[in-house]
C-alpha cells in the first residue's frame, strides 16, 4: 500500500519529491500541469503518468507522451489557466 514515500506513484515522485524520472522535460511538464490544476487535473495526469507503458521505468515511446502532456497543456491554457 503506498505510504506517500519515494518510489510508491510516479506522479508524486515527480510533483512532490522533485524526482526526474522520464526526461525529456516529461516531468517539468507534470510539474507545470500540477502546480495549474485543480483536482480533477491533477488525477487526470496522474493516470496518465502511472498507466503509461514502461520498460525499464523508461516511458515507451516517450515522444509520445510529450504531446499527449502538450496538448493537455494547451488545452487547460485555453480554458483560461495559466500553466508554467
Amino acid at each position: 500500500m503506498a505510504n506517500g514515500r519515494p518510489g510508491d506513484h510516479p506522479y508524486t515522485d515527480i510533483t512532490t519529491h522533485g524526482e526526474n524520472l522520464f526526461g525529456m522535460g516529461i516531468d517539468e511538464q507534470v510539474r507545470q500541469l500540477h502546480k495549474a490544476g485543480g483536482a480533477d487535473l491533477r488525477w487526470l495526469v496522474s493516470d496518465i503518468i502511472m498507466n503509461w507503458p514502461l520498460v525499464d521505468y523508461k516511458p515507451v515511446q516517450p515522444e509520445r507522451l510529450v504531446s499527449v502532456l502538450t496538448s493537455l497543456k494547451r488545452y487547460v491554457e485555453a480554458s483560461g489557466i495559466r500553466v508554467g
